[in-house]
């Protein structure tokens, strides 16, 4: 109960505090009185993240603050990032990491306790505790600390990012860095090879121009910041249009709507009318805005924080004048930042960046799917490589692979881009008219977008396997109205006619948060507030959306898919409500994603008019493994046997009832495993649109009785190695190298 009440304490601390030292400084005399420490100290993550800085202490000399420093790799303190976990030693000075500094008198204390500050999964800095006596600390205090620290960090991030913007915190100094190339891999989430110049995305200030000579001018200098900015976003806006991508355009709106409200330009008109200078006034104002919304529960107004500091680097761009304002261009250069939103995945795009690399993410995370969809190069999973690329590196980006080179060599930049450039000519040569196919599959493609849509038809899918519905609540402040969504919607239908479109239901949570409901951030929240969880308590929301669904589709050959199905009760309550609204009901398939769909199969397979496999979803709740946790993506499996037993029980559930067996996701694309549905008598697979060709190629070739004595020796393997093994080994030979490095999900 001791912890609970200092946790309130803390809470207490951050709401009086006026500053983010002062919150520091207060939090770490706390913590050393309440766990009894004879130190408490936080050290921070400087903006190249190769520096821990000593930001506030109780116990240690005062005036070691900003000057004691540990250089990456050094000491107790930078041993706690490197494992981003507790570390715990009774005698620290005895210890081989640990690293005396003169400068905070520390030789008295011996006991240590660290805790990583994190956010989102990324470290920002320590916190650490100390006692003179050798002492093991208890779990109890360990838990409390840790407790603590995630309390802390969000709030010390938000502070520093407060100070950045209002050109408070200094920039990093870049470190020296060998010039040698380097090899990195992370997550592949889609194709083609690329080169280009590093550009690390941080907040850059620009620095305040020379103060006009009078308010009128000032006032003029602001009026034409926020006409340039606007210009700006609406041209951004153009290009996705242009590329057809209607929806992804919709993340500006909000940008749009501020600098177009006019008491947020008014509040800054009446700063300069009291005789600031416009550039400090949008600052002024934009930090108000900002540090309001950090203090709000509300999860749609804090993530609008990212909007205004977007909006303010805008305006603080174009105040300057014309002769000073050269702004940063993306165009052409491979951005490189910790994580990677949605909503900046499309401005990146607009921007005409050739390539992103980020630290966190997974390869089905909807910037993901994003990327795919615009044909943009992104790896992410890329932690190290985040903070040892320097602005102006040169970068060789895979992909496809998931390889990253950082600084290579004029011949290596050569040699793989003309290798890139002959697979791919090959695999347009091999399967530049693959033929029908055999018919005993459906290949259907995977669309986000309207313009995915439109190259599924140019790349001769059979239909839509699957629409996800959901970017088009992702990408706007407020929820799409009914004729909204139907326009949308028609607009799918119309672009394939006569062919099928499958529209999967909202799928929203998890990783994609609904601005619009304000959607709290969750411990687990894959495990959480999701999905059919989240329609079914929001009646509303799903009722426009199938009124919407009905009347798009109506005397076309359609189909609708309830997603991540927990229960039978459930899926009956979708069916009733569509019933309700007096209109044709398509085909209604029920997404098999979680374990307790597993255990309902023959009763889902009786309700359901097809049965449908999400395997991103099924096999990271299958497997207990969080898809965009770049830490663990390592044992996100398909190959899990599991997982394969899992796919045999759906498969034999559907032959029962007499129902289609449907498979979508990112193992639906990949050819390796194209023997494994043939021999267990999938019925339609929606897969990527690049993939359409290669797959009915691969399973015209392939023997039906063959696939299905493989996917019984399969079933009997105790391996995912053994299983991707054989899989290979079956693999067609003049495709299997490019399936290894080019077509790899």
């Amino acid at each position: 109960m001791s912890h609970l009440l200092l946790l309130s304490e803390i809470g207490r601390i951050i709401g009086e505090a006026r500053t983010h030292q002062e919150v520091l400084i207060r939090v770490v005399r706390l913590i050393a009185g309440r766990l009894r420490a004879d130190v408490c100290a936080i050290y921070l993550l400087d903006g190249a993240r190769t520096t821990l800085t000593l930001a506030a202490t109780e116990g240690l000399s005062t005036d070691a603050v900003g000057k004691a420093r540990l250089a990456k790799g050094e000491g107790l303190t930078w041993q706690v990032l490197e494992k981003m976990a507790p570390v715990i030693v009774e005698d620290a000075p005895r210890d081989p990491h640990y690293k005396y500094l003169p400068v905070t008198h520390e030789e008295a204390f011996h006991s240590f306790l660290g805790i990583p500050l994190q956010v989102r999964g990324l470290p920002i800095g320590t916190i650490y505790i100390q006692t003179r006596e050798p002492r093991r600390f208890t779990d109890d205090e360990v838990r409390a600390l840790s407790a603590i620290a995630s309390q802390v960090a969000p709030i010390v991030d938000n502070a520093r990012l407060l100070a950045l913007v209002a050109g408070e915190e200094p920039p990093a100094v870049q470190p020296v860095h060998d010039t040698g190339p380097r090899r990195y891999f992370g997550t592949p989430c889609s194709t083609g090879v690329v080169s280009g110049v590093v550009m690390r995305l941080v907040d850059r200030v620009p620095r305040e121009p020379q103060p006009a000579m009078s308010v009128r001018e000032e006032l003029e200098r602001l009026e034409g910041a926020f006409l340039r900015a606007r210009d700006e976003l609406l041209r951004m806006q153009q290009w996705l249009r242009d590329h057809n991508a209607e929806e992804a355009a919709l993340v500006f709106s909000v940008q749009l709507m501020m600098l177009e409200d006019p008491t947020f330009e008014g509040r800054m008109r009446a700063s300069v009318e009291a005789g600031a200078s416009a550039y400090t006034s949008i600052l002024r104002v934009s930090d108000e805005v900002v540090a309001r919304f950090a203090t709000l529960r509300d999860l749609f107004f804090r993530e609008r924080s990212d909007d205004v500091r977007d909006v303010t680097s805008r305006l603080l761009r174009n105040v300057r004048p014309a002769a000073d304002r050269k702004s940063v261009t993306l165009e052409g250069k491979v951005v490189v930042l910790p994580l990677l939103t949605p909503s900046r995945m499309v401005s990146l795009c607009a921007e005409g960046v050739s390539a992103v690399l980020a630290g966190g993410g997974g390869a089905t995370s909807h910037a993901a799917l994003l990327a795919r969809s615009l044909d943009l190069p992104l790896v992410v999973g890329l932690g190290d490589f985040i903070h040892e690329a320097q602005d102006g590196d040169l970068v060789l980006v895979d992909a496809a692979s998931g390889e990253v080179v950082l600084r290579p060599p004029e011949s290596l930049v050569g040699d793989a881009t003309r290798v890139a450039a002959a697979g791919i000519e090959a695999l347009r040569t091999t399967f530049a008219d693959p033929g029908p196919g055999k018919g005993r599959i459906r290949f259907e493609a995977n669309v986000s977008l309207w313009g995915d849509a439109v190259r599924a038809r140019e790349e001769q899918a059979e239909g839509i396997g699957l629409y996800r519905t959901e970017f088009a609540f992702l990408m706007r402040p407020d929820l799409p109205g009914e004729d909204e969504q139907y326009v949308l919607y028609r607009r799918i239908v119309e672009a394939v006619a006569p062919l099928p479109v499958t529209f999967r239901l909202l799928d929203a949570g998890g990783d994609k948060l609904l601005p619009a409901l304000g959607q709290a951030p969750e411990p687990n929240p894959f495990l959480g507030y999701r999905s059919l969880r989240l329609l079914l308590d929001h009646p509303e929301i799903l009722g426009a959306q199938a009124r919407a669904i009905l009347h798009a589709v109506d005397d076309t050959d359609a189909r609708v898919l309830v997603p991540m199905v927990g229960s039978v009760e459930e899926f009956r309550a979708v069916r009733e409500l569509l019933r309700q609204e007096e209109l044709p009901v398509p085909a209604l398939g029920a997404m098999i994603e979680v374990p307790s769909a597993l255990m309902q199969l023959d009763e889902l397979a009786k309700e359901a008019d097809y049965l449908c496999v999400g395997t991103n979803d099924l096999t990271q709740h299958m497997l207990g493994v969080d898809r965009t946790n770049s830490r663990v993506t390592r044992f996100f499996d398909f190959c899990h046997p599991a997982m394969l037993r899992a796919l045999r029980a759906v498969s034999e559930a559907a032959q029962r009832a007499g129902k289609p067996f449907v498979v979508c996701g990112a193992a639906a694309s990949n050819p390796l495993y194209l023997p494994l549905w043939l021999g267990l008598g999938v019925a339609r697979l929606s897969v990527h649109t690049s993939r359409l060709r290669v797959l009915r190629a691969l399973e015209s070739r392939l023997d039906e009785g063959l696939c299905r004595e493989a996917s019984k020796a399969l079933m009997a393997m105790d391996t995912a190695t053994k299983i991707r093994t054989h899989l290979e080994e079956m693999a067609e030979p003049e495709v299997r190298e490019q399936v290894r490095k080019r077509l790899r999900q």
